[in-house]
């Protein structure tokens, strides 16, 4: 077999497996035994990211690892399969489609317009202003960035709810402040006296963490190995930005 017929097979499997997730997505909500039905949709995830990576599609392999990445979740008992989160899956397993048929197309390295679709959204906004409560400011903080953008966001209509996490060394006192009395909007500190428990009161919190119209995260750096809180690593803000992709994907 040579590479265009191995090509062509990698393409045929996908179909077929996806055509079998969607057809899992779509049943499992009535199913009485899901723990299966979500393991086989899982399986069909991650058998399309390792065939993918055979071909150096990393676009493809990018994307399915996030979605098999929220099925993991799943199959922990970390995350509901209810009915937004089948939505969302349902609209990944078009999107993978979307890509797996740009490659049949010849478009071995991805349609740019496609490839967009797939990125959440995301902006970067310095500072975050966390300490600036409604009546001081302080620590280097003016405004409060984050909190004011969603108040911002909130009363123009464009969202109900939101969920800030704030990895900063310091807590978010500021955002605290502006954001009270505003119920559908919660914090979170990460605590913890070494990475391990850092990252550990993270991931805890994000698995019970509610379905919200956005993500805020205020990023501080200061936790810094080599800074004022002498415990995370380089890696460890890779980690947590994976851990913050996968509830923001999950909430959507």
């Amino acid at each position: 077999m040579n590479l265009d017929d191995a090509l062509e097979t990698f393409i045929v499997e996908c179909r077929e497996l996806l055509q079998d997730m969607e057809t899992a997505l779509l049943g499992v909500e009535q199913a009485a035994e899901k723990d299966e039905m979500v393991n086989a949709i899982f399986r069909a995830a991650h058998t399309i990211k390792g065939s993918s990576g055979l071909f150096s599609l990393d676009h493809i392999v990018a994307f399915t690892h996030v979605v098999e990445s929220v099925l993991d979740r799943v199959r922990a008992g970390k995350l509901k399969i209810a009915d937004q989160l089948v939505v969302v899956l349902l609209a990944c397993c078009d999107h993978i489609g979307s890509l797996v048929e740009a490659v049949a197309c010849g478009e071995g390295d991805g349609n740019a317009e496609l490839l967009k679709q797939g990125e959440p959204t995301f902006a970067c906004v310095r500072p975050p202003g966390h300490h600036a409560s409604r009546s001081s400011a302080w620590g280097h903080c003016t405004f409060s960035n984050v909190a004011l953008a969603l108040l911002h966001l909130r009363d123009s209509g464009r969202i109900r709810s939101a969920f800030v996490v704030d990895f900063d060394q310091h807590t978010g006192n500021g955002t605290q402040d502006v954001l009270r009395g505003w119920p559908e909007a919660q914090i979170f500190n990460p605590y913890g006296d070494s990475s391990a428990h850092y990252l550990w009161s993270l991931e805890e919190r994000l698995q019970t963490a509610p379905q919200v119209d956005i993500l805020a995260v205020s990023a501080g750096f200061d936790a810094y190995i080599h800074d004022l809180g002498h415990k995370l690593r380089t890696q460890d803000y890779f980690t947590i930005g994976r851990l913050l992709q996968a509830y923001a994907i999950a909430s959507s």
